[in-house]
């Protein structure tokens, strides 16, 4: 080898072995040089940083071990084992540094809420304060690292790190990630991480503090001020919100998005929810459900807008009441600020008044500020059964619904039908402005409650309701040309057939109805105003009309329904069969107008008033008003030319009476009966009521008797007592304690129909019936005792055909041979002799005033009998009074032969056993003037 060979080689040992010792002195040398310069930096800031050991290796990468920097100024904290940051090559040597990768190792943010909020308005101030800013050197260190990070910004890997927001010195909010990263693709900034969160604030119920695990995936625009963040729970089979607060419910959300997009003055900031899931109820037990496959808010609109798709629905109206209840449960401390304690509210319409239009404000206000639009929702009842289970029942389903600027529109399906609905608000107004709702091939029985036969939930009429239902509602509301208020309704019910208790023994099928109406409201005179009434019902056509005044303090309804002139046969005919029963084939001549007038104070019952005119030609305000002028008393029914008349019963046979026919001479009536009508004999007479002029024996019913005992009624037996036998006040009690006018009267009496109207509406159930002496005889010999409207009609038909073919006089005396007076006990002959021990032509006025009296309630004659007396007060006594009072009016006795049965007093012994007033001397020596002394 050559000397100058040699000295090459000497000379590239040296700088290799000089490059090895740079190489190795260099990144500690770099390290403590950097560490001074951090340390000069820091030393001129508020911020703190300290950190165990910092190193540079020989690609430049800086490793920090157990770093923790904190500004106290701003109430920020971090805390880390480990951050790697990695240059790129290039940039070590030409004087542009880049940053390849940051790596970030068992970190933890810790900020304070209340020191970051004063410092950020602290920042505010100071803004508008401060002056202009130096220009900067684009070619400074500082500012070429500013847009390295912004052109390039280096990957970044972060491994067990967490945030927590803390308040007053106490933990918020925790996150905690297991892994992340950020880096550029493309244009955009990709954020991914997943790990845990909890609310743990103290002053939130213990319930609410759930760690839950999450994942992120965010992109954000590098030159656009764009943003996109998805949160799930990390686990495609959990929701990222599961928050359950036993027996008072849970929230569920799938997966949280946001959209933002701050490029433009168009701004966009989108906040989408999908799988939300949020119950108020026990496990078992549902008060309130609320579900959508997707939410969306879009919080930078002028108005936001809430978009909702998959909404369904369920309530059980039940249970509304018991929210209040549950929210008890939460026990919320300072969270939630306490009511201050303040009186009852005051009850009233006026206060409701307020109230609901305060409610109408407040609802006007967020339409007024919020756009909507939901599409495929659905709504669902929760109907709770005898059992306590409950039966749902959809409402509503396919509905799409969009509010825009105060004008809602929706349209959907509802019970095997469609529907379209509009509103349009006005700013400042607690009604719309205009609505309407159109409903087409509504299925009636599919509603709430119809097939298991209740109307509303837990309330309502019991029975079914079904047919097929279109309908058509115009509103206009209130505006400042008109403060009148106009509803246009158009409702047609075809198909229609009804169940409803107390109505008819079976279903009513082939119902059909259509009406249509103007109603006008005015608010503040509190006036509701019906015009143009028109209805139809099964052929028959009538129109209405009327209002109702004072509302709502002292509402009264003025009503009239006029029905043009109808033939009589053709008004029957409209009745469903089913409501006639046997009667269906009853046959009725002439022609009506009926005209019914009514005056109802809704507040007092007891001063209704009706008035039924067109029926007979003496009923028309102008016949009455002559009669007043002229001093006449009004005409009694019984002296009226009514236009109907019922021809034929033609029952069907099993509506004919299960009687035998017998003789028994000398009963009322025998006379008339000798003359046979035609037709008597043939087996179809016993469907009209010629029968009742005839000697008969009629069992009565067993849903009558006690014991299975069998009891007859009827002319045909030895017990009957015809009329002729019995003093004038035994049918005279007997009939002014039940119908005063009875011998005046047709079968039926509209006096008594409306005072039992008054009574029944007073008292808010069915506690009188309204019937004459005459209906009272129908329903003893002729129906079952079921108290249904059906049976009330059939008894109205029965009745009037009797006051065409029988006598008053036969009406009574087969009455008080016919009712009951007892457990077992039918019949005024066994009536006077079980409480008397006498024969009914013996009876006192006394005696057949306590008769009289027992007959509603028949059982309550023994019980007095067992007591011995009459009580010496009570509603006997006024009784008494009354029913003797009205025997003097209508001259049944005298006034002085009613004082003469003072004291109104009745005893019976200890063995039941009847004990007889003694009479003065005067009754005495009356009795004895009476003899006849000639008498063989």
């Amino acid at each position: 080898m050559s000397r100058r060979v040699r000295y090459i080689l000497i000379i590239l040992s040296s700088l290799l072995l000089l490059c090895a010792a740079l190489a190795l002195a260099l990144p500690t040398l770099a390290a403590r040089g950097l560490e001074s310069k951090l340390n000069g930096i820091l030393d001129g800031r508020q911020q703190d940083a300290r950190w165990a050991s910092l190193e540079v290796d020989w690609s430049g990468a800086l490793d920090v071990r157990d770093l923790e920097v904190s500004d106290p100024e701003r109430g920020v904290t971090l805390v880390a084992e480990r951050v790697l940051i990695k240059p790129t090559l290039g940039s070590l040597f030409d004087g542009e540094p880049k940053l390849r990768e940051v790596r970030l190792v068992g970190a933890m943010l810790v900020v304070d809420s209340d020191t970051l909020q004063r410092s950020l308005q602290g920042a505010g101030d100071k803004d508008e304060e401060k002056k202009p800013d130096k220009p900067k050197d684009p070619n400074s260190m500082a500012e070429k690292f500013k847009r390295s990070l912004k052109e390039e910004p280096p990957t970044i890997r972060f491994e067990r790190v967490g945030l927590k927001v803390r308040r007053a010195g106490k933990d918020l909010f925790t996150f905690d990630t297991d892994e992340g990263l950020i880096e550029q693709r493309g244009e955009e900034l990709a954020i991914e991480a997943n790990g845990d969160a909890a609310i743990v604030w103290e002053k939130l119920p213990k319930l609410m503090h759930q760690a839950r695990p999450w994942g992120v995936a965010a992109k954000i625009g590098l030159n656009k001020r764009t943003a996109k963040l998805a949160l799930t729970s990390g686990n495609d089979a959990a929701p990222l919100v599961d928050l359950v607060l036993p027996r008072v419910g849970y929230i569920k959300i799938g997966e949280l998005r946001l959209d933002l997009d701050l490029s433009s003055e168009d701004r966009k900031g989108l906040v989408e929810l999908d799988r939300f899931n949020a119950k108020v109820g026990d496990v078992d037990e549902l008060i309130a459900s609320l579900q959508a496959e997707a939410l969306s808010l879009d919080v930078f609109e002028e108005r936001p807008r809430v978009v909702a798709d998959g909404v369904a629905l369920e309530v059980t109206p039940a249970k509304l009441s018991e929210i209040q209840r549950l929210g008890k449960r939460l026990k919320p401390s300072a969270i939630f600020k306490k009511r201050k304690e303040t009186e009852p509210p005051e009850v009233g319409w006026e206060k409701v008044l307020e109230r609901l239009n305060d409610y109408g404000l407040k609802a006007n206000a967020a339409m007024m500020r919020v756009d909507a639009k939901v599409s495929n929702a659905s709504l669902a009842i929760h109907l709770l059964e005898d059992d306590d289970r409950s039966r749902r029942i959809e409402l509503v389903n396919g509905l799409t619904a969009t509010l825009e600027r105060g004008s809602l529109e929706a349209s959907g399906a509802s019970s095997g039908g469609t529907f379209a609905a509009m509103a349009v608000f006005a700013p400042g107004q607690a009604m719309p402005t205009t609505a309407s709702l159109l409903a087409r091939n509504v299925d009636i029985s599919k509603l709430p409650g119809m097939e298991k036969g209740r109307t509303l939930p837990n309330r309502g009429v019991r029975g079914r309701v079904g047919g097929v239902l279109d309908l058509s509602i115009q509103w206009a509301g209130p505006n400042l040309h008109s403060r009148e208020a106009t509803l246009l309704s158009d409702v047609k019910w075809r198909d229609g057939s009804l169940y409803l208790h107390g109505l008819a023994p079976e279903e009513l099928e082939g119902l059909e109805l259509e009406t249509s109406a103007t109603v006008r409201w005015r608010p503040d005179t509190g006036v509701f105003r019906v015009e143009d009434g028109e209805v139809k019902y099964n052929g028959l056509e009538a129109t209405y009309f009327g209002e109702i005044v004072d509302w709502p303090l002292e509402p009264v309804i003025e009503a009239e329904v006029l029905m043009p002139e109808t033939e009589c046969q053709a008004i029957i005919d409209a009745v469903p069969e089913k409501m006639l029963g046997p009667y269906k084939n009853v046959t009725l001549s002439g022609a009506a107008s009926p005209h019914l007038i009514i005056d109802y104070p809704l507040n007092r019952p007891h001063h209704l008033e009706f008035e039924l005119d067109g029926l007979a030609e003496e009923d028309n305000p102008e016949f009455r008003r002559k009669r007043r002028r002229s001093g006449e008393e009004p005409l009694t029914p019984l002296h009226k030319n009514y236009y109907c008349k019922i021809t034929g019963l033609k029952a069907e046979r099993e509506g004919w009476p299960e009687l035998e026919m017998a003789d028994a001479p000398g009963s009322v009536g025998q006379e008339i009966a000798k003359t046979k009508p035609p037709g008597w004999r043939h087996p179809g007479a016993l469907g009209d009521v010629y029968w009742l002029n005839k000697p008969f024996v009629k069992r009565v019913p067993e849903e009558g008797v006690y014991d299975e005992a069998e009891i007859f009624i009827g002319p045909g037996l030895d017990t009957y007592v015809p009329l002729s036998q019995m003093p004038v006040w035994v049918p005279g009690a007997a009939y002014l304690s039940e119908e005063i006018l009875f011998y005046s009267n047709k079968g039926v009496s509209l006096g008594l129909i409306e005072k039992a109207v008054r009574i029944n509406l007073e008292r808010g159930r069915f506690v009188y019936g309204g019937s004459t002496v005459t209906q009272q005889l129908v329903k003893n010999l002729f129906l079952s005792r079921d108290k249904t409207l059906a049976r009330k009609l059939q008894e109205a038909l029965i009745s009037l055909r009797i006051d065409e073919v029988v006598s008053k006089r036969r009406v009574i005396e087969l009455y008080l041979n016919c009712i009951e007076f007892g457990p077992n006990l039918y019949g005024i002959g066994p009536a006077a002799q079980f409480y008397f021990q006498k024969h009914p032509r013996d009876l006192t006025p006394m005696e057949a005033v306590f008769l009289a009296i027992i007959k509603p309630s028949p059982s309550y004659g023994a019980h007095l009998k067992r007591r011995g007396k009459l009580p010496e007060s009570g509603w006997i006594n006024k009784r008494v009074e009354t029913i003797f009072k009205r025997m003097v009016e209508y001259k049944v006795l005298t006034q002085e032969e009613a004082d003469a049965e003072r004291p109104y007093m009745l005893e019976w012994d200890k063995d039941g056993n009847y004990i007889p007033r003694k009479k003065s001397p005067t009754e005495q020596l009356d009795d004895l003037l009476k003899i006849d002394l000639f008498d063989p």
